[in-house]
């Protein structure tokens, strides 16, 4: 039977091709070929916080977040919030203005809801109710 293979010369040449595959998969990277990059790590996921503003101020009054972070803030003062960033009553020195400087630094937060706002960049910044500005908080990013 001449061209047909047996049992053990056909067991044989499939190990044969079997052990070059995994020799070869085995080898080393030429130098000239390219490597995958490392995966990068995934990035912390954002979070929001929370503070809640009464009669009696924000709570909390100091906070540390990350730049990508939000803060929510909820009113529960039997009054709105006039959250303003800067120094009252003018705030030209406001860094992440609520609204934006085009709109101008303070926003007004009816009582019973929420505001929220993402801090994008580093840096400090002091928030007020503008209607009270003895009520103040402070917010680092980092």
């Amino acid at each position: 039977m001449k061209g047909q293979l047996f049992g053990f010369e056909r067991i044989a040449r499939v190990l044969i091709v079997v052990a070059l595959m995994a020799f070869a998969t085995a080898l080393p990277v030429s130098a000239g070929a390219t490597k995958k990059a490392p995966a990068k790590p995934a990035a912390a996921k954002a979070k929001t916080y929370d503070v809640l503003y009464t009669e009696k101020g924000f709570s909390p009054a100091k906070l540390t977040i990350k730049s990508g972070d939000s803060v929510r803030w909820k009113v529960n003062a039997g009054m709105d919030l006039w959250l303003a960033e800067g120094t009252h009553p003018i705030h030209t020195d406001c860094k992440y203005c609520p609204q934006g400087k085009k709109e101008g630094a303070y926003v007004t937060v009816k009582d019973g809801k929420t505001y929220t706002f993402t801090f994008k960049g580093a840096g400090t910044a002091n928030f007020h109710d503008h209607m009270m500005p003895d009520a103040k908080m402070t917010i680092v990013v980092k």
